[in-house]
């Protein structure tokens, strides 16, 4: 897995790309860990160059959003397509992320405000 990682505004983001498998896995949980720990509290976690992930780095991408959810910092996904997005339906844990087409949209997803409706 390579990975990178850089600030929009406000927003951190990590982009992961290659392969994401059971060895890398501690250097994700690092990444997420060390974020948390300096105070990162909106993260988009870019996967739109992974080409394959298995199913503990599919687990530590869960513990990713469980860890960033207790520190009060929401988690999205960005860039989700094709094997992975199709991945995420069958175990239904598309409806666990926040996933979004773009990095882009994710971004402004966290700086839009949401207006309630009025009847």
């Amino acid at each position: 897995m390579q990975h990178s990682q850089r600030q929009v505004g406000p927003v951190t983001v990590m982009t992961l790309a290659g392969r994401l498998v059971a060895e890398d896995v501690p250097a994700l949980r690092a990444m997420m860990t060390a974020a948390l720990s300096l105070g990162q509290r909106r993260i988009v976690l870019d996967l739109g160059d992974l080409a394959y992930l298995d199913s503990a780095a599919l687990g530590e991408l869960v513990a990713c959003q469980l860890r960033a959810s207790r520190a009060g910092a929401p988690l999205r996904l960005a860039a989700v397509e094709g094997r992975l997005k199709d991945l995420l339906h069958v175990t239904r844990l598309i409806t666990v992320f926040d996933t979004h087409d773009t990095v882009a949209a994710a971004v402004r997803a966290f700086t839009e405000r949401k207006l309630p409706i009025r009847l």
